[in-house]
Formats: C-alpha cells, sequence, structure tokens
C-alpha cells in the first residue's frame, strides 16, 4: 500500500513538473514572439502577459488547459500575422464575447485603457 501512494504521489510530481515546464516553454515564446511587435505593442503584451502567468501560477489543473489553449492559439496568431506581413491583432465574435465572464470582461476593459493610455503617452513623446 505504501508504494502504492508512493508511485502515485510520484506520477503526480511528475505531471507538475512537465506542467511548470510546459508553462515556462510557452511563456518564454510568447515573450520571444513580442520581439517583433512596435515597441508600444511590446511593452503592453509583455505586461500582460507577465500578469496572466503570474495569475495562473498556482491555478488548478482543470482550468490549464483552457489557458495554455488559449496562448497557444495567440502564439499562432501572432505567427500567422507576421509571416504574413500584417496587422496584428484579431476581432472578437460575438460567441466569444457572450462567454466572457465577468471578470474577463473586467480585464479587458482594464487593458483597453491601459493600452489607450500608452497609445497616448507614445504620442506625446513622438509630437515633442
Amino acid at each position: 500500500v505504501l508504494l502504492t501512494h508512493a508511485s502515485l504521489f510520484m506520477s503526480r510530481v511528475e505531471r507538475l513538473l512537465n506542467q511548470r515546464s510546459f508553462a515556462l516553454r510557452l511563456y518564454r515564446t510568447i515573450l520571444r514572439s513580442h520581439n517583433r511587435l512596435p515597441p508600444a505593442m511590446k511593452y503592453i503584451g509583455d505586461g500582460y502577459v507577465r500578469q496572466e502567468f503570474k495569475l495562473h501560477k498556482n491555478a488548478k489543473p482543470e482550468h490549464l488547459g483552457p489557458f495554455f489553449s488559449q496562448w497557444l492559439d495567440y502564439l499562432k496568431q501572432m505567427s500567422e500575422t507576421q509571416m504574413a506581413n500584417s496587422d496584428f491583432g484579431k476581432d472578437m465574435d460575438d460567441t466569444q464575447v457572450v462567454a466572457m465572464t465577468e471578470a474577463q470582461t473586467e480585464q479587458l476593459a482594464l487593458l483597453r485603457g491601459e493600452a489607450a493610455r500608452l497609445a497616448d503617452s507614445f504620442s506625446q513623446k513622438n509630437n515633442e
């Protein structure tokens, strides 16, 4: 019985280590993908990624699957946009907006406000 418990414990530890390793690789890859962004967008993007990964550092495994999936989709979109040499970003469709939780809606509003503030700041610096 003790051997079984030890085996289960080691299995959980291995999964946790693999998960953390994957999260760290994903985090670093996202930050590297931001190196091709204009400086203002890189600044906003890096800060947002850091905050989101910190918030999910101790998240339950059932929450990490969707979290990782969304960030992998983001990386795919970044790669496609950079390869096509087109504008960055993508509008959300109505189903995505409706499916957002109140916390996600608040986070999006904060992100929009911060982006607008930084855009104004960069604009003022360039006009001086």
